[in-house]
């Protein structure tokens, strides 16, 4: 149900607006624009309580006015309750991105420029800017594009107190030949590194995706650059989720399914990911695993930590398309396996050669149900719960990792979180070379 009126609340506009951004402010919404009221566009800002009432000047309150177009592109709430902001000042020969902080009336806070800090290098166009806050002790990391050797990456981190912490005009993560885009990043669970990721076109004849890992203290790489991709196809708009100390998911679309052997698939874009251990490398071959193989193509992916070691992947899906694109919605959940030990981790231990499973116990079970298994490195397994007429009761795509003992439970919910009736129902682990399967028996 609207909680607001059904056609929504008004900004009262003097001239075209564009460019707008909604965050939380309190206990109600603010809303950034970008707006023509006289030869530039100029930002502004208006706060709605949480009826939905102007609590601002009617026409909002301007917050940047410079001699060139003026984008709102990110805010950051702060620890002391106040907000970064950070916009692109579009400009002849380059546009700059820049950067202030406000409280939530609007005013700049106190010892700020009021024309805002620079961030980026004003003699070179930059643009794309994104910006994720690294903890309440830290601050924060920029990152953008901006044109040099073609379009390359650059970041910067930026205390609470607006102070810069590397090199004026940010640190070079990739100045490879040809372009660099799209980029996504992430930060490990200490908030000592980040790894980035982007589709990278420096062979000059397809998109790859590419990593770094930043160390954070000091803005400079961990190490060589990381490929994650190398098909002769296209992929790109990679994502990267952190997943638990330095573990990491990327995921991206990938054009190999545009090459298939079953005509159903052809002429497709696919979903592959990889995953990334800091100080241990990928969890997967080069090139990835397959996330999701289906008719047309498949894009837009959003990864959300769904609660203890599971992950619900989204993402919108074209399969359904006949003489007319037809667009829904298609998830499935991840989950990451507990690590009992591995040839890392237990000197003694041989690192599997197969995949293996042992008995699942307690069977019967009320509560939860444990399956202990074998699993070779940079394996990917899928894991499926059905009942007796064949419905898939849960689906579950178990992330690769490191060869080891591992296990993982099953709680006795569907997908959709509802608990499952008492009674018999089969299990299977798939894996590219294996499948294994039993019979489990539920007691409330």
């Amino acid at each position: 149900n609207n909680v607001w009126d059904s056609a929504g609340v008004a900004l009262s506009a003097v001239f075209d607006m564009r460019s707008a951004l909604l965050v939380e402010i309190g206990n109600g919404i603010g809303c950034f624009w970008s707006e023509s009221r006289g030869f530039n566009y100029d930002i502004y800002y208006q706060k709605l309580d949480e009826n939905g009432n102007i609590t601002l000047d009617s026409e909002g309150v301007e917050l940047v006015d410079s001699n060139g177009d003026d984008y709102i592109m990110a805010v950051v709430p702060t620890p002391d309750e106040k907000y970064m902001i950070f916009w692109m000042e579009d400009a002849w020969p380059a546009a700059s991105l820049m950067y202030s902080k406000i409280d939530a009336e609007g005013n700049t806070e106190i010892g700020w420029n009021p024309n805002g800090n620079s961030l980026s290098n004003s003699s070179y166009d930059a643009r794309h800017l994104q910006v994720k806050p690294i903890g309440d002790e830290t601050g924060l990391l920029a990152v953008w594009m901006q044109d040099g050797n073609f379009s390359d990456i650059y970041a910067q981190a930026i205390d609470w107190d607006g102070n810069i912490q590397w090199t004026s005009g940010g640190v070079t993560v990739s100045d490879a030949e040809n372009d660099q885009g799209n980029i996504d990043f992430h930060f490990n669970d200490a908030g000592t590194r980040s790894l980035l990721v982007w589709e990278d076109y420096r062979n000059g004849s397809d998109f790859e995706i590419f990593g770094q890992v930043l160390d954070l203290e000091n803005g400079t790489a961990i190490s060589e650059a990381i490929q994650f991709s190398v098909d002769t196809t296209d992929q790109y708009n990679p994502s990267v989720t952190f997943i638990q100390d330095n573990e990491f998911l990327i995921i991206w679309e990938d054009e190999r399914g545009y090459y298939n052997d079953d005509p159903l698939l052809i002429n497709g874009v696919d979903l592959y990911g990889s995953g990334y251990v800091i100080g241990q490398g990928m969890t997967t071959e080069i090139n990835g695993v397959p996330v999701c193989i289906a008719y047309h193509r498949q894009q837009n992916v959003n990864v959300t930590h769904h609660g203890g070691s599971e992950y619900f992947l989204d993402w919108i899906d074209y399969r359904s398309s006949g003489k007319e694109d037809l667009a829904n919605y298609y998830g499935r959940t991840l989950m990451k396996a507990e690590l009992l030990s591995s040839g890392t981790s237990c000197h003694e231990c041989d690192v599997p050669k197969q995949f293996s499973l042992k008995t699942a116990y307690p069977n019967p079970f009320n509560g939860k149900v444990n399956f202990d298994f074998e699993m070779t490195e940079k394996e990917q397994v899928e894991f499926r719960i059905y009942d007796l007429n064949g419905r898939i009761v849960a689906d579950r795509l178990i992330l690769p990792g490191f060869g080891g003992n591992y296990r993982i439970s099953w709680d006795g919910k569907h997908n959709d979180g509802a608990l499952a009736s008492s009674g018999i129902y089969l299990y299977e682990f798939k894996t590219k070379y294996t499948i294994e399967k039993g019979k489990i028996t539920y007691i409330k």
